[in-house]
């Protein structure tokens, strides 16, 4: 798995299942992954749903491959779909999800994008479907090259109040903090949008 980053790849995709069981996440489910990776919680949440409930994008190609390996080390035989796109093409899989996950996602998205992302989800997610993302409160905007090649960027400003006028732009619910007994491992922020 590339670059320091991963350090906590164990602790991370375990408070990613942790996070989705306590919202509910039931094996039936579908759940759709944004910005899947090497199916850090792909590991764990592909044996745990009903066969071909898994569902990911993410925009960096060596990812793909790398987590098909990461899911034949660990010898699980469900299916899945990763899908390789910055276009976040959640229509593409002709399925509509009961939960979606963003973790360490919304932090690196223009605001271009982050529109994006919500007018997708809202032609994908289930009635009562839950979306939930991680999120930092950048003061300035943060510009960097992710594994030293893809310009990426944090916005600033992306806080409780834009969330809320997302929420009531899309006539969806927002819930801040809605896990109190189980923070995030690196101390970002966590709300979840209902559909």
């Amino acid at each position: 798995v590339p670059s320091n980053r991963e350090l906590m790849w164990y602790e991370l995709g375990t408070w990613q299942m942790e996070a989705l069981r306590s919202l509910g996440m039931q094996p039936e489910h579908s759940l759709l992954d944004i910005g899947c990776g090497p199916m850090r919680l792909g590991m764990q949440a592909v044996p745990y749903l009903a066969n071909g409930n898994f569902f990911g994008v993410d925009p960096y190609p060596p990812y793909k491959e790398l987590g098909k390996a990461i899911m034949n080390e660990i010898g699980c035989g469900n299916s899945y779909r990763a899908e390789v796109s910055d276009k976040l093409p959640f229509q593409g899989f002709a399925r509509n999800m009961n939960f979606a996950i963003a973790q360490s996602v919304i932090t690196h998205l223009s605001l271009e994008q982050i529109d994006l992302l919500f007018r997708n989800l809202k032609e994908v997610m289930e009635k009562e479907g839950i979306f939930l993302f991680t999120f930092n409160h950048n003061r300035y905007p943060l510009g960097f090259l992710y594994e030293a090649k893809h310009p990426m960027m944090a916005p600033a400003f992306i806080d409780r109040e834009f969330f809320q006028k997302i929420a009531t732009e899309y006539q969806i619910e927002v819930v801040f903090d809605p896990l109190p007994n189980l923070s995030h491992p690196t101390g970002q922020a966590v709300a979840y949008f209902r559909y």
